[in-house]
């Protein structure tokens, strides 16, 4: 028998929106554990009781029982490179505005991933020095006050 002709493995239909963002509120109180750099035999098996604990909790949430580990992790793996565009993209639009209307934020699928693994995520530095980041000026010591 050739693999053509083998079994094939049910495809399940995508995750909506609502799943994703449901899952991501799954992940969330063991985001420490799974979005830890380490991976020594204590942090694997950790991380899988982990993942193994999320998955039960969305089953339950989304009351599908055929969801494994590996697809959560490989939907929670393109949630975090979706989310890194998105915010890459925004951040793109938002220097090439020049005055005018900022652009969307991003989602909340995003901001829920951004807040889970901010590790993934190179956000700019803020300016301290901006005075448009405030709304107010700030106010500079011109030069001949700062040598008394």
């Amino acid at each position: 028998m050739d693999a053509s002709q083998g079994k094939k493995r049910a495809k399940r239909s995508n995750f909506s929106a609502k799943e994703r963002e449901t899952l991501a509120l799954c992940i969330q109180p063991f985001k420490n554990v799974i979005e830890k750099v380490a991976n020594d035999s204590a942090s694997v098996k950790e991380k899988n009781k982990a993942w193994e604990s999320i998955v039960r909790q969305f089953r339950l949430q989304v009351k599908d029982n055929s969801i494994t580990v590996a697809q959560t992790k490989g939907i929670w793996k393109r949630m975090k490179v979706a989310g890194k565009k998105e915010e890459r993209e925004f951040r793109k639009k938002q220097r090439q505005t020049g005055g005018g209307e900022p652009p969307a934020p991003v989602s909340i699928e995003t901001s829920l991933v951004m807040g889970i693994a901010p590790s993934s995520f190179v956000l700019p530095p803020t300016n301290t020095l901006d005075s448009d980041e405030y709304g107010e000026e700030v106010t500079t010591v011109p030069d001949t006050q700062l040598d008394r």
